[in-house]
């Protein structure tokens, strides 16, 4: 039976309350109201591609439930009127006898550089080490400094370039672990506040 995000709320760097959870089924129009606020760079860079749509079935990946080999972790605000997406985080295990899984982390452009990326990575760390997980790793356009620079304060093993994408991973532990003991900062911060049901 697989372990789940039981939602918490938590603040960026400006002060500012936001809700984390799990991605659901009955998420698709948020994710598609925060993918159209991402720029065509950052839907390059996240897709290493271009990339104009998300497609029925990226969608049905992305809101997918129920499964120790997936998860896709969600930030908002919310508003009186509405619930604004700002990022999201997922993990994708490679084959299901592996502890390792592919991860990627989007986050809406207005929100960018207000530590919701360290927020949702040590959400998915806790999520992800309750699962099994014990290894990320990553496809990450070389020019995507940002996410470079966060996974490289987990201690990522960074590969060559290959055609401007870099394979990255991330060693993750659970809470008492090395892996664990080395988180700082926001991550650290959501990796203890996020508690699995």
């Amino acid at each position: 039976m697989p372990r789940t995000l039981i939602p918490y709320s938590t603040l960026l760097e400006t002060g500012e309350q936001v809700r984390v959870r799990e991605v659901t089924p009955a998420d698709r129009s948020l994710l598609l109201t925060g993918f159209a606020q991402l720029s065509d760079r950052s839907r390059y860079l996240r897709f290493l591609a271009a990339h104009p749509s998300l497609s029925e079935a990226e969608l049905d990946a992305l809101t997918a439930t129920g499964n120790s080999s997936h998860a896709t972790i969600g930030a908002e605000r919310q508003g009186a009127d509405a619930i604004e997406p700002l990022g999201i985080a997922r993990y994708i295990r490679l084959r299901p006898e592996d502890n390792i899984a592919e991860i990627a982390l989007t986050i809406v452009d207005h929100a960018q550089g207000l530590g919701l990326g360290s927020i949702l990575l040590g959400t998915l760390i806790r999520h992800a080490v309750a699962n099994g997980i014990r290894e990320f790793v990553a496809l990450v356009h070389a020019e995507n400094t940002a996410m470079r620079a966060l996974l490289r304060r987990l201690g990522a093993h960074e590969g060559l370039p290959d055609y401007g994408q870099i394979e990255i991973r991330v060693p993750i532990g659970p809470p008492g672990s090395k892996e664990a003991a080395a988180l700082a900062g926001s991550l650290a911060d959501a990796y203890q506040r996020a508690v699995m049901g």
